[in-house]
């Protein structure tokens, strides 16, 4: 099996095949336009044209002004500096909570006693990460960003027409990496507090401990299989107060049900325009020459470099760090030495409190 994080190709049933059928769509032309790229057939979203659906008559946000973020200790590495400042220097009256792994365990140990032994007990850090998100945005509700993600723009404008909204996967890691037509992200969520899908999360993620990779036990392929079973289960067409999507979401979350209970997943214009251009088995499965249709959509598209035109519209841009990709490979000595190595020459970085002075590090 490969170590690298993101190429799991025999593992790609996350989606099951009467799913698939579900998200195949009729045949389309996407034009992009800046230059001459090429035509890519059967496009994964409608082109966005205009911004995030908001409703600014609510007086108070579905999603709470609060950022989360993480990271093993209190020093942001030097890599992530810029992302880590752009956030309240766009939203500067939001609120900010940087969580380690100590206040993390502090959390779930108080909130949620149950999960401890999981957590305790993840090969890799990005487990304990992942597993935060999860519990803080149900506590607390508000924006969870991966440090290495940078936002572009005021996010108020996003937090009143839907109380919960997790981008996903661009469409070339989905469709080439993993034969999926959309895959959800975890890096860039959003929901009120006490929202009924992370409930779902916080309840499951144990069941997936058996998983071969943290994307697997935790991360994205835990998500989106639970967010296309929270879909079917939660789903009452009859309900008249129903909305669908009709926006210009993916068009394999196209008829979606919307409420406040709902999951929104919206165009990759808005969170996750940008690749990961410096991932190599983007370019090495497309020189395979795959006959499968969902990989030859995903290779078209990327040929075409469609992310490299500049996105109008865009909130948040993600950096692709990888700053754990390989740890659950390494053997125990190496997991040793790091932690050691980590505790004498922790303090690389800048700390916090010299990127967000008002920081909070403890829940409310």
């Amino acid at each position: 099996m490969r170590s690298f994080a993101y190429v799991y190709p025999q593992h790609s049933s996350i989606i099951s095949e009467s799913q698939r059928t579900e998200l195949t769509q009729p045949d389309e032309t996407f034009e992009i336009e800046g230059g001459v790229v090429m035509e890519v057939q059967e496009p994964f979203e409608p082109k966005v044209d205009t911004d995030f659906p908001t409703d600014l008559n609510l007086h108070k946000p579905l999603i709470p002004h609060i950022f989360h973020q993480t990271h093993k200790s209190e020093y942001i590495p030097l890599v992530n500096v810029k992302n880590v400042r752009s956030l309240l220097h766009h939203n500067p009256s939001w609120q900010y909570y940087f969580w380690t792994d100590e206040t993390a365990r502090e959390l779930i140990k108080q909130k949620h006693p149950y999960l401890l032994v999981l957590y305790d007990n993840f090969i890799n850090p990005v487990e304990r990460s992942d597993l935060l998100r999860y519990v803080v945005l149900y506590e607390m509700g508000g924006v969870y960003l991966d440090t290495d993600v940078e936002v572009r723009r005021p996010l108020d404008r996003v937090t009143y027409k839907y109380a919960c909204i997790i981008a996903h996967e661009p469409f070339e890691h989905a469709s080439v990496l993993y034969r999926l037509e959309f895959m959800v992200t975890n890096a860039i969520m959003m929901c009120g507090a006490g929202h009924p899908f992370l409930a779902r999360l916080l309840k499951n993620v144990a069941g997936y401990s058996a998983g071969q990779g943290a994307i697997e036990r935790t991360g994205p392929w835990f998500v989106t299989p639970e967010y296309l079973k929270y879909v079917q289960e939660t789903a009452d067409k009859t309900d008249p107060e129903a909305l669908l999507f009709k926006h210009n979401e993916p068009f394999a979350v196209r008829g979606h049900y919307v409420s406040n209970n709902s999951v929104y997943i919206p165009n990759s214009a808005y969170f996750t325009h940008m690749i990961d251009y410096k991932q190599p088995y983007l370019e090495e499965n497309c020189k395979k020459n795959s006959t499968e249709h969902i990989v030859q959509r995903g290779c078209a598209l990327l040929r075409s470099q469609a992310w490299k035109l500049p996105s109008r519209y865009e909130f948040t841009r993600h950096h692709w760090v990888h700053t754990w990709s390989h740890v659950e490979n390494w053997s125990a000595f190496k997991r040793w030495y790091s932690s050691f190595n980590d505790r004498l020459f922790g303090n690389r970085g800048i700390h916090i409190k010299q990127l967000i002075p008002t920081y909070k590090n403890v829940a409310r």
